[in-house]
């Protein structure tokens, strides 16, 4: 606003323009090349552990031979606009107007092209200030199918990525985004509603301690997606610790579209039979019952997982045993054998279990698969690689009781 050397006088404009001639002389002096480098530093310990202050970043750049202070270190963390990420009080009240967001996941085995898609947003760090990235990937293939970048954080350069990358490669059957406003907003829902989503999962923080927002969640997501299953983690397993309970709910929405048409063929096919009973029960993992109604409305078909050869182990907990401490049973079934061990008339139970390298903390016996199944596919991968199963060959009739 202040021309130096023009006609006016640099006091006279100052004058006019009614601002202090101090701030006219001002010059801000450039950052120097070594603190350039300690905010390079300190960018990247920020990244990696964004809950250090200015008193940990200071002591660890001490430590890699820096010879820097505390407050100059607080100094820069303010020019850098960044500061450290912990709860604070009062954490879980909305802003005024705000939307909660649902966080979309859902995922299992992740085998073939096209299943899972993953997006999520960073940022690029420039000469001057940074950039937005957001990328498209085929999870498989670990392929980039769209990517855009922006200087601001709105949602039109998420949508032209997740365009291109659907009039390109098709569309996924499952897409795995955080619970960022761009992946939750209109604009982005659109497009995959058209696509068609079966199953969506939901899993906050601290969810298990108070479930309001997911439910807040589920219902918004109902409105947008009213034929879409929709599994929230307080309900599926309401438990301490994010990353099992995030597992078991996206194993539950995974599994949620195909077993709830089961059941509701399985109920048709019975009234249709005239098979009448006052409750129709699924079994359970851990080798209990549940009513068909708690797999559907209740959100629980994760605990049905290992219900087959659960099955097998607590029917075998009923054979004869005296004399013998114990009990090894082997259930060979069409795609997988497993063994249990019954101590005490009663069958080992677990709470924790791993399955496809998907955790599982949902009570359940102790099974271990030891091979393949009777009816186990052996076939060539698209690596070249001999490969058994999962893939069966089914049983007609179907299985028998036999005796060694």
């Amino acid at each position: 606003m202040i021309e130096r050397g023009g006609e006016l006088s640099v006091k006279r404009q100052a004058e006019l323009l009614d601002v202090s001639r101090a701030s006219a002389y001002y010059r801000p002096r450039p950052v120097s090349a070594r603190d350039l480098k300690l905010m390079r530093r300190m960018d990247e310990l920020h990244l990696e552990a964004p809950f250090y202050g200015a008193r940990k970043i200071a002591a660890q750049l001490q430590r890699e031979g820096h010879e820097v202070g505390r407050r100059h270190v607080r100094t820069l963390m303010r020019l850098m606009g960044i500061e450290a990420l912990y709860r604070k009080p009062r954490t879980s009240i909305p802003a005024r107007g705000a939307t909660i967001y649902p966080y979309l996941l859902d995922n299992l085995v992740i085998d073939r092209p096209n299943q899972v898609w993953s997006s999520d947003l960073t940022y690029l760090p420039m000469a001057h200030g940074f950039m937005y990235l957001m990328a498209i990937l085929d999870v498989t293939s670990r392929k980039v199918l769209a990517w855009r970048l922006s200087n601001t954080l709105t949602t039109h350069f998420c949508v032209e990525a997740l365009e291109e990358a659907m009039r390109k490669y098709g569309q996924p059957e499952i897409f795995n985004t955080d619970q960022g406003s761009q992946f939750t907003s209109d604009d982005w829902i659109t497009p995959l509603k058209a696509a068609g989503v079966a199953s969506i999962a939901v899993c906050y923080l601290f969810a298990f301690m108070n479930p309001a927002h997911e439910q807040r969640t589920g219902a918004l997501i109902r409105e947008i997606f009213p034929d879409a299953h929709i599994s929230l983690s307080s309900e599926v397993l309401s438990r301490v610790r994010e990353w099992p309970r995030m597992s078991a709910t996206l194993l539950n929405a995974y599994l949620a579209p195909v077993l709830v048409t089961y059941i509701a063929d399985l109920e048709t096919r019975l009234n249709a039979s005239g098979v009448t009973t006052q409750q129709r029960f699924l079994m359970q993992s851990n080798g209990g019952v549940m009513p068909f109604a708690a797999a559907v409305t209740g959100h629980k078909t994760v605990h049905s997982l290992l219900s087959g050869p659960a099955a097998g182990a607590q029917a075998s907990a009923y054979l004869p045993h005296e004399g013998t401490r114990g009990l090894v049973t082997l259930d060979m079934g069409g795609t997988s054998a497993d063994i249990a061990f019954i101590e005490g008339g009663a069958p080992l139970e677990v709470t924790e279990g791993v399955i496809s390298r998907r955790q599982v903390d949902v009570p359940a016996l102790d099974l271990t698969t030891i091979s393949a199944g009777g009816g186990s596919i052996a076939a060539v991968n698209a690596s070249g690689f001999l490969t058994v199963g999962p893939t069966s060959g089914g049983a007609d009739p179907g299985p028998g009781p036999s005796r060694p």
